[in-house]
């Protein structure tokens, strides 16, 4: 009797069991729902918000299948074009770009993806990045010729803009820049960095919609370790925190590592007014405990010699090519010694 109880009760209890684990797992369903949603609205809300309190400083120009952004001040010629790191905006120039327009017109704009421009489709080329930029001058009429700047990565860009617009470009100035044999050449210990970077952005892209990476201050602390003024960071931070940022950083990434993961070396600048103003500050003299992960003292002698090699064979690129060191500046020379990347600016101008 009991046995044919307890057999008659096994199904029912079963039945309770799967049923209470099906309403858990609708509940979770509903809960996350219910997170995404706000997410959703939280994200668009701030957004705008964020737009409304930092509006882009000068315009936006069409190059065809999208905007680009772009500002400039002063006046005079030739006009001083600055193009700015992996993942920059024309604010890591605020430093200098002011002085700059007290002896001649300058501009700076954000490529593709970045600050207050229109996103471009996955990797781009150093050659579609220099096209973009003819195209937003000619858009902004902004008449040549051009002195261009880059630094790091946008070295690469305005060599590829003087290679495609010759008749354009008055004179050259790189800070820092990169190289488009680096990649193979640095310590393989050097790229893993980016490869973490990348990894990390592509979470970033998928979180970034539920405004995730804002709420959990993803780029804050980027944002406000910049010398930045506290009102500059706060627009950079704005700029981060769009939905599209972590998208446009890992394309502006993927560019980044095709052109400077080239076989062939730079081309030949014929007699180009060149300056080549290369970081003193070594990485093998930086504290242990402030190396990138996996670097230790004997790689950074190997990135450090093999950078400044680097840098002497793009300042022999021209025939009128000039190498000087900013003993005081590490990879950012217009943040550490702006008074120095003006006076050299200032010196091709003129």
């Amino acid at each position: 009797m009991d046995k044919t109880k307890e057999a008659q009760h096994a199904p029912r209890k079963r039945k309770t069991w799967t049923t209470w684990l099906k309403r858990a797992l609708g509940g979770l369903l509903a809960l996350a729902v219910v997170l995404s949603l706000a997410g959703l609205i939280y994200q668009a809300t701030a957004s705008r918000s964020d737009r409304r309190a930092h509006a882009p400083p000068g315009k936006l120009v069409d190059v065809g299948d999208r905007r680009l952004h772009i500002t400039c001040s002063g006046s005079g010629a030739p006009t001083v074009v600055l193009e700015a790191a992996l993942g920059e905006t024309w604010i890591s120039w605020s430093s200098v770009f002011e002085n700059i327009a007290a002896f001649t017109r300058v501009c700076a704009y954000d490529r593709a993806g970045l600050g207050w421009s229109d996103p471009a489709r996955g990797r781009r080329t150093s050659g579609q990045v220099a096209d973009d930029l003819h195209r937003l001058l000619e858009g902004a009429a902004v008449p040549g010729p051009y002195v261009l700047v880059g630094h790091s990565i946008g070295g690469v860009y305005v060599r590829a803009y003087a290679e495609r617009y010759p008749d354009d470009v008055a004179g050259l100035v790189l800070l820092d820049a990169s190289h488009d044999q680096q990649t193979s050449r640095m310590p393989p210990e050097i790229g893993a960095g980016l490869r973490s970077l990348n990894q990390f952005l592509t979470v970033c892209r998928l979180l970034s919609p539920f405004g995730v990476p804002r709420i959990a201050e993803f780029h804050g602390r980027v944002a406000r370790s910049t010398p930045l003024s506290p009102d500059d960071q706060e627009t950079y931070l704005a700029t981060m925190n769009r939905t599209g940022f972590c998208r446009g950083l890992q394309n502006d990434l993927a560019t980044t590592r095709g052109a400077t993961s080239r076989e062939d070396p730079p081309s030949d600048l014929g007699d180009l007014p060149l300056v080549v103003m290369t970081a003193g500050k070594r990485m093998s003299e930086a504290d242990p405990a402030e190396l990138p992960p996996g670097v230790d003292a004997e790689v950074a002698e190997e990135a450090d010699e093999t950078w400044m090699a680097l840098q002497r064979e793009l300042a022999e690129l021209s025939s009128n090519g000039e190498w000087v060191v900013a003993e005081e500046s590490g990879h950012y020379p217009q943040y550490d010694q702006p008074r120095m990347v003006v006076q050299v600016i200032k010196v091709m101008v003129e």
